[in-house]
């Protein structure tokens, strides 16, 4: 698995230098460095990760605090005590997603789906939740008040 993975890894500045293709974009380039620095050290705090796809990945205790996670595919992905504080998660989809113990202090949910997310005593002082989606959401232990005034 380890050398079909490297030559994966190998093939994608040649992917990316064939002319039918072109050059990739500075910003597909950032994104796609920003994801390996977040595999590789578990940190990447103020990182532009919008719409990328890191549905079931690993982020158990991660520094995101202040990245842009808008539209941001975090399905399956255990985040537990991972800290997102003052992150953008506008739009992402935590589906099944695990946010026990995360520090989600100043961050934005806004019309995020947090369907079947499992959320136990995660911290989100001034977080903003408007039009989130919790169905069949366990949450515990967290202040979140979905309602009107």
């Amino acid at each position: 698995m380890k050398l079909s993975l490297s030559l994966a890894f190998a093939l994608i500045p040649w992917i990316w230098a064939t002319p039918a293709l072109g050059d990739p974009s500075p910003a597909l380039l950032h994104q796609y460095q920003a994801i390996q620095q977040l595999q590789d050290t578990g940190a990447c705090a103020a990182c532009d990760l919008s719409g990328t796809d890191l549905q079931g990945f690993h982020l158990i205790g991660s520094d995101l605090r202040y990245a842009n996670l808008q539209g941001t595919n975090l399905a399956d992905a255990n985040l537990e005590g991972a800290d997102l504080t003052g992150a953008n998660l506008t739009g992402a989809i935590l589906d099944r997603a695990t946010l026990s113990n995360a520090l989600l202090n100043e961050a934005i949910l806004d019309s995020a789906s947090l369907v079947e997310v499992q959320m136990y005593h995660a911290e989100v002082k001034n977080t903003s939740f408007q039009d989130v989606n919790l169905q069949q959401a366990q949450v515990y232990g967290t202040e979140i008040f979905v309602g009107g005034d």
